[in-house]
């Protein structure tokens, strides 16, 4: 019985670990496409300015 909780709470622990990484990557992701969307704004105001 203990075994089995010992390895609920490992996988736990993991899925939790796993959890944060999606998170960060996602965030990384939403803040490169952020930065990408201001530079193409940026190009299409100074491309109406022309």
């Amino acid at each position: 019985m203990n075994l089995v909780i010992c390895n609920y709470e490992k996988s736990k622990r993991s899925i939790g670990v796993l959890d944060q990484m999606v998170k960060r990557m996602l965030q990384t992701q939403l803040q490169s496409q952020s930065v990408t969307n201001k530079k193409i704004n940026s190009g299409i105001l100074e491309f109406n300015k022309i």
